[in-house]
């Protein structure tokens, strides 16, 4: 049953891979960023946000997962429907925000930050471009 799940899980990380041509970065080596086209993005770009608004809950707009928390000692947990996804280590690396995943390598992700409030993130996916929201959890 649970290699079932895992597998219902990660599939259409697997499928999403093949059908928009795969990660641009191994998370190993240097990253592939892809252009940002997203211009209006670019200019609302605010590099001066304090670390420690990261910490703790985020409800995701989009993405790969509907809930994150994140710790001060490194660590973070995804949830999709109410239920653990995922969790691992988070790094941020100047303006990269990199999660990599105790389960498995496909669930490696990558983040340019835009913007963090207290109460609002602005991410690009590094693996599609696709901007990214999330607001914090109450």
């Amino acid at each position: 049953m649970k290699k079932l799940l895992l597998i219902v899980l990660i599939l259409p990380f697997i499928l999403g891979g093949c059908v928009f041509g795969g990660f641009n970065s191994d998370m190993n080596g240097d990253p592939k960023a892809p252009a940002i086209e997203n211009s209006e993005a670019i200019g609302q770009m605010d590099f001066s946000h304090p670390l420690d608004r990261l910490y703790g809950g985020w409800v995701s707009l989009g993405g790969d997962f509907e809930e994150v928390l994140f710790t001060d000692d490194g660590t973070y947990s995804t949830f999709l429907a109410e239920r653990p996804f995922d969790s691992g280590r988070w790094t941020l690396d100047g303006e990269v925000l990199t999660f990599i995943s105790d389960a498995d390598p496909i669930l490696n992700l990558k983040y340019q930050i835009v913007n963090i409030t207290d109460s609002k993130s602005e991410f690009i996916d590094l693996n599609n471009s696709e901007v990214i929201e999330w607001v914090k959890d109450k």
